[in-house]
């Protein structure tokens, strides 16, 4: 296809020879010198490193095929999750219930395999309760199981309640882990990349560590050693997190910094960008020390106000001191002109 977008007729050919030519000796159509490389590379058909070629198929024995349509066993499947006909085993997830069938659940994890015909309790039980995973997630990872497929974009943001659709799926990773899904960890991790930023990579970073998933990992490592993301990470609470839980992943993003800066062109050394990193390290955990200090503070201050409001209380249910009497109706309330009269009330 020439650069105008429009087929090329002087190189169009025709073929409906077999030559033994696959890697197998298996049957394949074409040619084995279809154009010369030189000519191609000087041709006008040649786009940013790119040639297109246009194929046209004809078959000639199609008039004689009976048509078969495509699978249709993931929809009844899905359907089948839905309507819970025959379900033999419910989840009780924050709050929620999920109705589900142990054969299909056990064929498609070794881990529900061994939950639920295996010698532990939740074998016997028709209602299990999971702690571990949000009720959000465990919908998506039941559906996964049904259908072997993940909810669109769209349909992933219908899910959400107060979460981003970026926690959805790191809780939903963590669930994929946790029952050995390892198909859909990696899609959760595809999904991740693409919403991928300095503000989140951090937090995508210690998930990938905590839930087993390298593919994830390395690319976030990646993303943070490029130059123009090092500081803006360094500053987010998502790395403030990932020095308290994993200071080895630390050490190896300093040493990939390290070794990304030395064959740089930068401006800075590596030693002055290292020092920049770790003093942005410094600000942050004084300012997430502050913040720490603020919230007892705080905390003191509200134990304070309800160690005197259940004083109060105490001096409304006895009867010494009362000073003012207010009848109401039929009835008649004492207090204490000192606590009626005080701003508080």
């Amino acid at each position: 296809m020439g650069r105008d977008g429009a087929p090329s007729l002087s190189h169009a050919k025709w073929s409906s020879e077999i030559a033994a030519g696959g890697p197998d000796h298996t049957p394949v159509i074409g040619w084995h010198k279809f154009v010369k490389r030189s000519k191609l590379e000087s041709s006008c058909y040649l786009v940013d490193g790119c040639v297109t070629f246009v194929c046209g198929i004809i078959d000639l024995n199609g008039n004689d095929r009976v048509p078969v349509p495509p699978t249709d066993l993931v929809d009844h499947l899905g359907h089948l999750l839905e309507c819970t006909d025959g379900s033999d085993v419910s989840f009780s997830v924050g709050g929620e219930t999920f109705c589900a069938h142990r054969a299909i659940l056990a064929a498609r994890s070794l881990v529900f395999k061994t939950q639920l015909f295996g010698s532990m309790a939740d074998a016997q039980m028709d209602r299990i309760t999971l702690h571990d995973v949000q009720p959000a997630a465990f919908r998506i990872l039941l559906r996964f199981l049904y259908t072997d497929a993940l909810p669109s974009d769209t349909e992933l943001v219908k899910d959400l309640e107060s979460s981003s659709a970026t926690d959805l799926l790191q809780h939903l990773l963590a669930a994929a882990d946790m029952y050995q899904l390892d198909r859909l960890k990696l899609m959760c991790a595809q999904k991740l990349w693409d919403r991928v930023s300095p503000e989140t990579v951090a937090a995508m970073l210690f998930c990938a560590e905590m839930h087993n998933c390298p593919e994830l990992k390395k690319r976030c490592i990646d993303f943070f050693v490029e130059e123009k993301n090092i500081r803006s990470v360094a500053l987010t609470e998502g790395y403030l997190r990932l020095m308290q839980g994993f200071p080895s992943v630390i050490e190896e993003i300093r040493a990939r910094l390290v070794n990304a800066l030395k064959s740089s062109t930068s401006d800075y050394s590596a030693e002055d960008m290292l020092f920049r990193v770790q003093r942005d390290e410094t600000v942050l955990q004084r300012y997430a020390l502050k913040e720490f200090r603020s919230c007892k503070r705080l905390q003191g201050r509200l134990a304070t106000v309800v160690a005197c409001t259940r004083s109060i209380d105490l001096l409304l249910d006895r009867a010494a001191g009362w000073e003012v009497a207010f009848p109401v109706s039929a009835e008649t309330f004492r207090a204490h002109r000192a606590v009626v009269t005080s701003p508080v009330f």
